[in-house]
């Protein structure tokens, strides 16, 4: 042993002294050698066993071995293809490659070379030429079992892929390869041109490929700017930056492992179809490998959470697939479930965008093709995603989820969340207690999602479901068969449920208006039906609603006054509603029974009839501050009315059009009290029938009172008196005396000693929009026989009472200062002017015949015209005593008569 041991030593020292002799060599014969470049071309072809030469060479003496720079190099190539041609390239001799298998005797370097990459249609890649950068010029390589060591700097790879009609480059400012027997190593430092971050590569591998070792890594990258235009089997990097580190390991040309690290935020993909799922970020260990059918995947994140996923017998009818993961995060891991190939469009893009989160804490999965599911056993906390489409959103879940071939069941304990439908309901359910359990089962060619019961409690509403909802394998919208039960509610949180996908706007604007407050004692919801059907036209299901109401304020039309205190039970059949009301109030007038019809919401329509009673005050503010007398509310103002009356109406009002509602409403009065002050008109015990439309509202004939005289009034208003200018319009009839007609009329009062007795009258009062502008006229007339009534005047306007004179009366109100028009039968037409105060005197026209005169004195009464009989005595004692009692003296008289009385005898 000895001996062995001193024999290795010195055949060591002599290789050692040999190569240093060598090398000693090299260093001294390097000028030589430079000086001689056809010797050194012939020994280099040998070497690598093709014909070498170049235009010049120069030799540095270097510690491992000499270096020349060769300008102009050719390496011929062989089976027909064109030489290699290389500007400028580094030949270096490393001596410690006889020694040391990882080093090469001989080393190739160049820099500034581009190399043409192309993949065809039917996806094979091509190394077409290698030339230099920028340049026309480009040589096929052909490097054949070359056992050297290549360095390349400043690389420019010039990739065209065919298949996707794109190209891009890569620029390599490190690439070197490195061939020894049948064994190739690479070595790379990669980036994008245009891009972000740096790639960094080594693997090693066959010469053929089928086995190999390969590490990726990258740093500070771009990966939307890296892999633009790369083909990632349709896959596309639409964001996101970091590093990531692969290691990949294949034999006979598969993989069978792959580890990568990933540090990487705001990552998205998108598949071929366009979906797209990302994460905000993504850190931790992913390991896959492969074997003869079986596989297993790692998961291990930063955050401490972990996923084992094993399947064995893949490709057979002997499948099983075992899971088992704890303090998982979803975010980062859920939504790539978005990109599986054929996955429903709806549920790739809820996955996808709807950011779902949340932990599972413990999860245990078995699973067989022969068995189906066997055992699934997860807890989870904080389960969240958003809506997206017509697919809900949650906020926070915990709970268990565990089933086997049979079924699944969901457990969830009493919790609050947060459920969101965007695209059925506007505003978010915020659940302060939610909470039941819910079974999964596949029967009948769909999946089936049944609970019992299933408790809530959000803002104003409590209540439980039950129910089962089947969801076909064929996709469309489900089958519902639900009821819940509402324990109690806020009518105002009712706005919550109306499902705007379904209801016209104008049904959604009318129940949110018409809702104000209330409160739903009990309540029932029942639908069964196919959700394609929905809202049920024509009974394909049933969709029913029941709610008993208390307090409800109800606001059921625009301008309409509210009804207040109702107690009302509501049923919501498919797509309209009904609600009948057995008490309430409006405006102080009491609804004793009412019932509000929507045969439709698609085309909404309210339907309501309203019986009840109230005072006279409350009848006429609810008249004038309606749309049945709000354009003549300054007028009702002035009405003061007592006693009491019953009302029935039926109301059509299209909710869009408020303004097109159709009416028809009748009341019956009872010992109502009329009292106009700025009128001086005050009637007792109004009682008759009424009615009103959309057009106006009128009252009579009507029993009452006038001066304590039994007398009718016919009352008409807006478009009740048939004149459209016309705002309201009275007729009071009954036989009165002159001293009844005058009260409160100081301006009158001498016609008290003129005319004695009783006669029929007629009084009317009109107030009246001339020509439909704004100004206001008030005129009030009066009409009689004025048989029953004696006038003491002389003649001709001398009358006893029985006999008849017609009399008419027009003047404006107020009463001060009106003018007066008069006509007495074909006897005597007159104009007045009433004084403005009480102490100024009264004008007046009198003009026998039937032309009205045109002009006035200052004061007093003029008389003019032509009279069949004339007592002139008598009116110049009028005129004498400057009026009977203190009505209007003479002013002056001018008339022809055809016969006169002097002193009671003609003349």
């Amino acid at each position: 042993m000895q001996t062995l041991t001193r024999a290795l030593a010195w055949v060591a020292g002599v290789a050692v002294i040999s190569l240093a002799v060598m090398m000693g060599l090299a260093q001294l014969l390097l000028p030589t050698l430079a000086n001689h470049p056809e010797w050194v071309a012939a020994r280099l072809g040998a070497v690598l066993q093709r014909p070498v030469r170049f235009d010049s060479l120069e030799g540095h003496a270097q510690p491992t071995g000499p270096l020349f720079v060769m300008h102009g190099l050719t390496i011929g190539a062989g089976d027909g293809q064109p030489p290699l041609r290389i500007p400028e390239a580094e030949l270096k001799l490393d001596f410690g490659g006889w020694l040391l298998p990882a080093r090469h005797l001989v080393n190739l370097r160049a820099r500034g070379l581009q190399l043409d990459i192309s993949r065809d249609a039917d996806g094979t890649w091509h190394v077409n030429g290698i030339g230099l950068a920028g340049g026309e010029e480009r040589q096929v390589p052909s490097f054949g079992q070359l056992s050297v060591g290549l360095w390349l700097r400043d690389t420019r790879l010039d990739i065209t892929d065919h298949r996707l009609e794109r190209h891009y480059t890569l620029l390599a400012d490190q690439l070197r390869l490195s061939r020894q027997g049948r064994r190739i190593r690479v070595g790379a430092l990669l980036r994008r041109e245009g891009a972000p971050g740096q790639l960094r590569g080594a693997g090693s591998f066959s010469d053929d490929g089928a086995d190999g070792k390969l590490w990726i890594g990258a740093t500070d990258v771009d990966l939307r700017a890296m892999a633009s235009g790369v083909d990632l089997g349709g896959y596309t990097a639409e964001s996101g930056g970091g590093s990531f580190d692969t290691w990949l390991d294949w034999r006979h040309a598969r993989i069978v492992r792959s580890l990568s690290r990933f540090q990487l935020s705001q990552l998205s993909v998108a598949n071929p179809d366009g979906v797209k799922a990302g994460t905000a970020a993504l850190n931790g260990l992913l390991e896959l490998t492969m074997d003869r059918g079986n596989s297993q995947l790692r998961w291990a994140g930063d955050d401490g959470g972990a996923l084992v996923a094993q399947v064995q017998g893949q490709g057979t009818e002997q499948v099983q697939v075992a899971v088992a993961a704890r303090q998982l995060r979803l975010d980062p891991l859920l939504p790539w479930l978005a990109l599986k190939p054929q996955l429903s469009p709806a549920l790739a893009q809820w996955v996808g965008g709807g950011r779902p989160r949340g932990e599972l804490k413990d999860v245990q999965l078995q699973w067989s093709r022969a068995a189906g599911l066997q055992r699934l056993d997860a807890s989870f906390k904080g389960v969240a995603i958003d809506p997206v489409g017509k697919l809900p959103g949650v906020d926070g879940l915990a709970g268990e989820l565990r089933g086997d071939a049979q079924a699944l069941s969901l457990s969830l304990p009493p919790q609050a969340t947060t459920l969101r439908f965007p695209h059925t309901f506007r505003e978010p359910f915020v659940m302060s207690r939610l909470g039941g359990d819910v079974s999964f089962w596949h029967d009948d060619d769909a999946w089936h999602i049944g609970t019992d019961p299933f408790v809530f409690e959000g803002a104003g509403f409590a209540g439980q479901a039950r129910g089962e909802v089947a969801l076909p394998d064929a996709g469309g919208r489900p089958f519902l068969d639900l009821y819940a039960s509402l324990s109690h509610a806020d009518v105002v949180a009712a706005k919550l449920f109306w499902p705007i996908d379904s209801m016209s706007p104008a049904a959604v604007q009318w129940l949110d208006q018409a809702l104000v407050g209330g409160t739903v004692d009990h309540g029932d919801v029942l639908v069964r039906g196919d959700l394609r059907d929905w809202p049920f036209h024509h009974n394909e299901g049933r969709f029913e609603a029941r709610a008993e109401i208390s307090g409800l304020e109800l606001a059921y039309g625009r301008d309409w006054p509210h009804a207040q205190n109702v107690t009302a039970v509501a049923n919501f059949v498919n797509s309209g509603m009904f609600v009948e009301a057995s008490g309430g109030e409006s405006l102080g007038n009491q609804v004793q029974h009412a019932v509000a019809l929507i045969p439709e919401f698609g085309h909404t329509v309210l339907d309501l009839n309203v019986s009840g009673s109230g005072t006279g005050a409350s009848m006429i503010d609810f008249v004038q501050r309606s749309p049945i007398g709000s354009r003549q509310a300054d007028v009702l103002s002035k009405l003061r009315l007592g006693g009491t009356g019953d009302f029935d109406f039926h109301l059509s009002l299209p909710v869009a059009e408020s303004n097109e509602f159709l009416l028809d409403g009748r009341a019956q009065l009872k010992g109502v009290d009329f009292d106009a002050p700025e009128w001086n008109l005050k009637l007792d015990k109004l009682t008759g029938p009424a009615t009103f439309d959309r057009a106006g509202f009128h009252a009579g004939p009507l029993q009452t009172s006038f001066r304590g005289q039994p007398s009718q009034l016919d009352l008409a208003i807006a478009g009740a008196t048939g004149q459209p200018d016309k705002v309201l319009s009275a007729k009071l009839t009954g036989r009165y005396s002159m001293s009844e007609l005058t009260q409160g009329y100081k301006q009158l009062d001498w016609l008290n000693q003129v005319a004695q007795g009783r006669s029929d009258f007629t009084i009317g009062f009109d107030i009246a929009h001339p020509n439909g502008g704004t100004a206001t006229t008030q005129v009030l007339s009066v009409d009689s026989a004025l048989n029953g009534m004696a006038l003491d005047f002389p003649v001709p306007l001398k009358k006893p009472d029985a006999a008849t004179l017609p009399l008419h009366v027009e003047m404006n109100l107020p009463m001060q200062g009106s003018d007066v028009q008069l006509a007495v039968g074909q006897v005597v037409r007159a104009r007045l002017r009433l004084p403005q105060a009480d102490n100024q005197p009264m004008a007046a026209t009198f003009a026998f015949g039937t032309r009205p005169p045109d002009t006035l004195p200052d004061k007093g009464i003029r008389i003019r015209g032509r009279a069949a009989k004339l007592d002139v005595t008598g009116w110049t004692q009028y005129a004498a005593s400057g009026g009977s009692n203190g009505g209007p003296g003479l002013e002056s008289i001018d008339v022809n008569a055809d016969q006169a009385l002097v002193f009671g005898h003609a003349f």
